[in-house]
């Protein structure tokens, strides 16, 4: 009556306060069943009160559910509101070195207010208050650029973190269907499916259960697992482990009992915990692995640090050269050359060479280094889910562009994850092709019983969805079971029927399919008062357990061992050489009194004695790219390995297909029992001498299990076979693979197939399960590295160039020859405009040409050393003589004469320009490290573009509209034409430096090997908020998997043990 009700009117949940709901949810076990029996009577009242049913859930309309979620809450936990950008402007101000240049450019226009300097007998008010007014003016731009690109920085990361949120689905029966809804779209009342691998998402009362066993470490903080079969309720941020069964949602979000017990305590676990069923091995024990070399591995930022820090002593050291170098030179000019007595306006000049020195110092220290890592990852980030690929652990790019290894799984991301049955064997006969075409030839009692073994023995998460306007069929849930429900389809049989009559609530008892057991197993009632066992799975575990086989005429025919063998060798062996995926179909009568103890055993003591239904062989074709997305990895010196639970021939058949191995490769194809045969000693500790010589030629390890794979992918990470060691990434979809999936240096899941489980301990989600995604992913790693390089040899230069001008040239003619508006301008070129113009390239297929770089690859190369110092050189020389001899070759008035250089002169304009443009041409010749052809790609790069022509136009304006505030006179077309060569010239520049070899650099001048990943010693030299906002907040949470550490995990900080 009350679903009646619901489906019309909004329900009234007057009698079910939040609070009540509440006080169920804090009981455990016996306790909590009394808790529910005291406040409701039972688990249906529950559901009654709720307006619910706990077969169809809620049956009610849209409004009815935003009822609820009014009522009892959304099941999500908001984010912080986003900082305003005001926030942000208060925090760029916070910089003492822009506090600095500000406070002494407003004293340089009181002092020239009050007094004014003179040139050429003239007073110079307007010169000190313009100069003045252009540098706090620089200022406030140089604020504003710094306040919106943390501020941008700061909304790319909240939308990454909607993706994530996005991705995370469930599914709930409303209306007597089942349906995906997002995990916060859940309300109180939903009837949740929970099956293995489910992260489960709010807290709820079991009304349905199969064998259920949930893991509760992420609640309680220690390893436990618990049978639902006592336990009734289950908790947010748990997982099921095993088994199925159905719960309604009594609390969500803020309500959740995780929540309010970290509310309580901020200590307290408040995520999962990635823990598999691994037996009990010395060697996979998961407490015992370190999981810090996740945030070593990003060692990019770290190196990034360790430059900015002896980047910092340099600057503070080079800037107290610059202003003691001015001082005194003016002073020994005026005071000593000249014996002028003190004047006040003198201090002007003392004012002046502080500014020179603080913008120096501001130059030295290129602060955009830390922007253009977080800018690229951004829009790495971006640009990769366009590409199908999710990076939930953004540090992990980085890491990417180093991988050595990849161990990957086969279905779904090698192969297309669209099964179909391609050949089966029913009734002692082979068939192929369209199955109506054979259907009549089957016994029809073995049809039926057939029809029903797989409608009801796979997972009720599988179906087969008819869409778009020609009904084409699409697989959901379970891709195995979604192909045996589409072999029925193909038959003209509907499945539904049968899973109408045997509801999940009717089992009698079900073993999951899990990688161990690689078989799945249901029992039900038959008609007769007795038990009927359906069981599917690989054929060499129930092969052997098959007395019986129902023959071509439907009758039941003995089934020896010898049959067996003949079976496999004339038909199964076959089957697998040509990649299919082989199951059998069996199935057992047990009497009502063979039963009565049925719930109380283990599903190898049951499957005994079975009848061979038929044998499917079900085709999963490899993606037509992959072995393409093979071959590039093989030449970007990328080794990849296969880990699958198909058998060796299946295997090794589709590593063939795939280009992993070639057919007569000699490369070793392991099963997993060999696998650990061979690299255990007699006491079955691992001998690190044999696994070395092993898995350097292993492609193809099959019939693995996880234990198998986290063995695999643990001891290559700690074999030391090559001096740089390997950076190994992994790929998984199964509650179990979530150890593997932390502990690899980059986890990779799927995002169609993958468990909730492997999508929280993995660093990379791929939205098409696609290994072509995975080496979208490398790209883009690599292309960050490249990006880096980019920018540290357009910097260096830049920095290199403007430090030596200011220095030897004030030591020269008494005052930088590049004053302090011009070299803010300068540093605006260099520093944040650069870093949005440098990021927005994308990867190219050059790239895959080149190596891993490895761990510890010197940062600052023998490559970028010689750029840097070949454009310095050509740029020294061109700017020393156009200072020194550019009056004459132009035929202007000199510009650096001490008594004219108190006024703008078409001279400085010269000098000021060319540096400019020469650095705008070599910002070109900065997109390509070792390319000749600078120009690739650059249509692509629209930021670029408008940036770098906005570059040169601002230029122009300034030159011939601002004259006082950068101290230049406007020129005439033919000095631009000049300044426009001489800039050009760069490209020109570079290609002789290509011509040079770097070999002509010792290899000692590489540095940076190692960074400092914890640094924080520029903070000291600049302002510590940049910092503190990259370092909290939901930008922190992305950068790192570290915050999703597992209790028990975090505090260990050991050097992971090298196996025995």
């Amino acid at each position: 009556m009350a679903d009646e009700v619901d489906a019309k009117f909004i329900p009234d949940f007057g009698n079910t306060p939040k609070q009540k709901l509440l006080e169920v949810m804090k009981g455990r076990g016996a306790e909590a069943v009394a808790v529910i029996e005291e406040k409701f009577g039972s688990v249906k009242n529950i559901a009654h009160d709720l307006h619910t049913s706990v077969n169809k859930g809620i049956i009610g309309i849209q409004e009815g559910i935003r009822h609820r979620q009014e009522v009892f809450g959304r099941n999500d936990i908001p984010l912080d509101p986003p900082r305003s950008i005001v926030n942000y402007l208060l925090c760029a101000m916070q910089d003492w070195v822009i506090l600095i240049l500000f406070i002494g450019a407003l004293i340089s226009v009181i002092l020239g207010a009050v007094f004014p300097e003179k040139c050429e007998g003239q007073d110079t008010f307007a010169v000190a208050m313009y100069e003045g007014i252009g540098i706090m003016t620089t200022v406030v731009v140089m604020i504003l650029l710094i306040a919106v690109s943390d501020y941008l920085k700061e909304n790319d990361f909240r939308n990454l973190h909607s993706k994530i949120n996005r991705e995370r689905k469930v599914k709930v029966i409303r209306s007597g269907k089942i349906i995906e809804i997002l995990a916060t779209d859940i309300a109180v009342g939903d009837l949740c499916q929970l099956n293995i691998g489910i992260l489960i998402p709010a807290d709820g009362v079991i009304v349905q259960q199969n064998e259920l066993v949930v893991n509760e470490s992420a609640f309680t903080g220690q390893r436990s697992m618990v049978t639902k079969a006592v336990d009734p309720l289950v908790f947010a941020g748990t997982h099921v482990v095993d088994g199925s069964g159905k719960m309604i949602v009594l609390a969500v979000g803020r309500h959740t009992q995780m929540n309010l017990k970290n509310s309580q305590s901020p200590t307290s676990p408040s995520i999962v915990t990635f823990r598999a069923a691994f037996p009990d091995d010395e060697d996979v024990n998961v407490d015992s692995v370190s999981f810090e070399h996740k945030e070593d591995t990003a060692l990019l930022q770290g190196k990034i640090n360790k430059i900015q820090v002896a980047l910092g002593h340099i600057s503070i050291f080079l800037a107290l050269v610059a202003i003691l170098v001015i001082i005194i030179r003016f002073s020994v000019h005026t005071f000593s050359t000249h014996r002028l007595s003190f004047d006040p306006s003198h201090i002007n000049e003392y004012i002046r060479s502080l500014i020179i020195g603080v913008v120096v110092l501001i130059i030295a220290v290129p602060e955009a280094l830390s922007l253009v890592i977080s800018t690229s990852l951004a829009f790495c980030v971006k640009q990769m889910y366009h590409d199908k690929a999710l990076v939930r652990h953004v540090n992990m790019l980085e890491t990417m562009g180093n991988i050595t290894n990849i161990c990957c799984n086969k279905t779904g991301v090698l192969t297309q994850s669209r099964m179909v049955v391609a050949k089966s064997y029913i009734g002692e006969q082979s068939y192929e092709g369209d199955p109506r075409q054979y259907k009549e030839n089957i016994p029809k009692a073995l049809f039926e019983d057939l029809c029903k073994a797989i409608s009801i023995n796979t997972s009720y998460l599988a179906d087969i969805l008819q869409e778009g306007e020609d009904n084409i069929p699409k697989q959901s849930g379970n891709m195995t079971d979604a192909a045996l429900l589409q072999y029925l389809f193909q038959f003209g049989e509907y499945y539904q029927s049968w899973r109408d009559d045997y509801p999940e609530s009717k089992f009698i008892k079900v073993f999951e399919f899990t990688p161990d057991r690689k078989c799945m197993t249901t029992i039900v009632d038959d008609d007769q008062g007795g038990y009927k066992l359906y069981s599917k799975g690989a054929a060499e575990v129930l092969l052997e357990l098959c007395t019986h086989v129902v023959g071509m005429k439907g009758e039941l025919k003995e089934f020896s061992k010898e049959d067996a063998e003949n079976l496999s060798r004339d038909l199964i062996d076959p089957w697998q050489n040509e990649g299919l995926r082989i199951l059998c179909l069996t199935t057992k009568d047990i009497s009502s009194e063979a039963g009565e103890n049925l719930l109380n055993k283990r599903e190898r003591e049951i499957l005994s004695g079975l009848i061979l239904q038929g044998i499917v062989g079900i085709e999963d074709p490899v993606r037509e790219q992959v072995p393409y997305a093979i071959r590039q990895c093989q030449k970007a010196g990328i080794t990849v390995r296969m880990v699958t639970g198909d058998n060796v021939i299946t295997a090794r058949s589709v590593a063939v297909k795939c280009g992993i191995i070639k057919p007569n490769d000699e490369s070793l194809v392991y099963d997993g029992e060999e696998f650990n045969s061979y690299i255990r000693d007699p006491d079955k500790k691992i001998n690190s001498e044999r696994f070395n010589a092993m898995w350097p030629k292993l492609c193809v390890l099959a019939r693995s299990k996880p234990v198998d794979k986290f063995m695999l992918v643990k001891g290559m990470m700690e074999s030391h076979v090559k001096p740089a060691g390997e950076i190994v990434a992994v790929t998984g979809s199964g509650a179990n693979d979530g150890p593997v999936l932390r502990m690899a240096d980059v986890g990779f899941t799927m995002g169609v197939a993958g468990t909730d489980i492997s999508k929280e301990a993995s660093d990379v989600i791929l939205l098409n399960d696609d290994f072509n995604s995975i080496v979208n992913a490398i790209k883009w790693g690599r292309h960050i590295y490249h990006t880096i390089l980019k920018f540290l040899q357009f910097q260096f230069t830049v920095c290199w160039v403007a430090v030596i001008i200011v220095i030897l040239g004030a030591a020269i003619v008494g005052r930088s020859p590049l004053v302090a508006t011009q070299l803010l301008w300068i540093n605006l070129i260099m520093d944040t405009l650069a870093c949005f113009a440098l990021t927005r390239d994308t990867p190219i297929d050059d790239l895959m040409k080149y190596k891993p770089y490895g761990r510890h690859k010197p940062l600052i190369s023998r490559t970028l050393l010689r750029n840097v110092i070949g454009h310095s050189i050509f740029q020294l020389a061109v700017m020393f003589v156009l200072i020194f001899k550019g009056g004459d070759l132009f035929d202007i008035v000199d510009g650096f004469h001490p008594e004219t250089f108190c006024m703008p002169t078409q001279h400085t304009s010269i000098v000021f320009t060319t540096f400019v443009f020469m650095q705008l041409f070599n910002e070109i010749n900065a997109r390509m490290l070792q390319e000749r052809n600078v120009f690739t790609g650059i249509h692509k790069n629209t930021a670029f573009v408008i940036i770098w022509f906005g570059q040169a136009v601002m230029q122009v304006i300034i030159v011939q509209f601002f004259h006082t505030a950068f101290h230049v006179e406007g020129m005439d077309f033919d000095q631009w034409m000049w300044c426009l060569f001489l800039g050009f010239s760069e490209l020109i520049w570079a290609q002789l430096i290509f011509t040079i070899p770097k070999d002509v650099l010792p290899e000692g001048c590489r540095c940076v090997a190692i960074g400092a990943p914890k640094g924080r010693g520029i903070a000291y030299y600049r302002s510590c908020s940049r910092v503190e906002q990259q370092d909290s907040g939901i930008v922190s949470s992305l950068l790192s998997p570290t915050d999703e550490m597992p209790p028990g995990l975090d505090d260990i900080r050991e050097e992971r043990q090298p196996m025995e």
